[in-house]
């Protein structure tokens, strides 16, 4: 065992007894397992999640299926605050994640921040410096 495991448990405030076994763990984080174990598996995770980034493989979408999201009008709409409209789906293609919504619209999610908002607190205060 690495002293690198010794001194996260150490952080985490477990005793070298709470490494080998688990009823003196004080955090009952580790599922069953000794804390090495455990957490040998949660680096072998976060490996695996920092290749995939590196890969282009990852992907973190700034809402889900379900979400509300506000969208604020567009040159051509005669709407002065936000409309509210909530995700469907999404669709990841092989150049953008497009977000479909149900009232039948679609963004990109590089509208949001701009013209698509995830709370009506945000829509309204960009609408207010759009004035």
């Amino acid at each position: 065992m690495s002293n690198t495991y010794f001194k996260a448990m150490s952080v985490m405030g477990c005793e070298i007894g709470g490494i080998t076994r688990r009823n003196l763990c004080r955090h009952n984080c580790c599922d069953g397992e000794n804390c090495v174990t455990w957490l040998e598996k949660q680096f072998a995770k976060l490996n695996e999640y920092e290749e995939a980034k590196a890969e282009g493989r990852l992907v973190v979408l700034l809402c889900r299926v379900g979400d509300v999201v506000w969208k604020i009008k567009a040159a051509f709409s005669y709407f002065s605050k936000p409309m509210e409209d909530r995700v469907e789906r999404i669709i990841i293609s092989s150049n953008e994640i497009l977000v479909c919504c149900t009232s039948g619209t679609k963004f990109s999610v590089n509208s949001i921040g701009k013209t698509v908002f995830l709370s009506r607190e945000e829509a309204e205060k960009a609408l207010e410096v759009g004035e």
